[in-house]
């Protein structure tokens, strides 16, 4: 049985998804079964992303991203049952859902949320470690999305840690963290300042996870994000 925090996790970040694709201006539609891209997705993010139970619901949700897209989708398989061999798909990587029950913290020392579009090209340098302006992903727009907070810790122009967090359906999406060690513990303070009384959800796997299970948060589920075509 899939328990009901995956579920919340993966409902989360398909809300994520939504926000970046809203960000860019680029159109996405919200199905019974998760979401699914109507123009091509940004790097690092799926055709579509499950948050249903429901297999035929599913079924249909990557039967209009291939007839939309044809071979070469990225599917995020939330919950590990998506038969992929069956349907032409392998597994890109494996990942754990997880969650921190709520927890009181404050700003860790030296963070904060990032609210300048110059902030922002600094923020996303130290989590790409790319300095060029055209291989942005969050663009100005995405500063002003709903319930979306970029949050990192300056030195001096620069980033050298940090995350993002959604709030939605009553958790907080903590992702997209950076840093070295010590890093992810601070960015789950950051994302609790922002997000008090909610619990924190996200994915994680390897090392990360490890930091993860380290500061608290449990995993709720596997995913697999799965790919079709060469």
């Amino acid at each position: 049985m899939t328990d009901p925090r995956a579920v919340h996790a993966a409902k989360n970040n398909a809300d994520l998804c939504a926000a970046v694709f809203a960000a860019r201006g680029l159109a996405f539609a919200r199905r019974a079964a998760g979401f699914v891209a109507i123009n091509p997705p940004p790097p690092f993010y799926p055709h579509v992303s499950v948050t249903s139970v429901d297999d035929a619901a599913v079924a249909d949700l990557i039967a209009e991203a291939r007839n939309r897209f044809g071979d070469g989708i990225v599917v995020k398989d939330s919950f590990c049952r998506i038969d992929a061999a069956a349907q032409g798909f392998r597994v890109r990587f494996g990942a754990f859902w997880i969650r921190r029950e709520a927890a009181r913290s404050g700003m860790p020392d030296g963070w904060m949320q990032v609210d300048t579009s110059a902030r922002l090209t600094a923020w996303e340098a130290g989590w790409s470690g790319d300095t060029a302006a055209d291989a942005a992903m969050f663009p100005p727009a995405f500063l002003k999305a709903p319930g979306v907070f970029v949050i990192g810790r300056a030195g001096g122009a620069a980033f050298d840690a940090g995350c993002l967090v959604n709030l939605s359906d009553g958790v907080a999406g903590l992702s997209n963290v950076f840093g070295p060690a010590g890093a992810f513990a601070d960015a789950a303070c950051a994302a609790q300042s922002v997000a008090p009384g909610r619990p924190l959800v996200g994915y994680e796997s390897g090392s990360t996870l490890r930091d993860a299970r380290a500061c608290g948060f449990a995993a709720c589920g596997e995913l697999r994000v799965l790919t079709s075509g060469a």
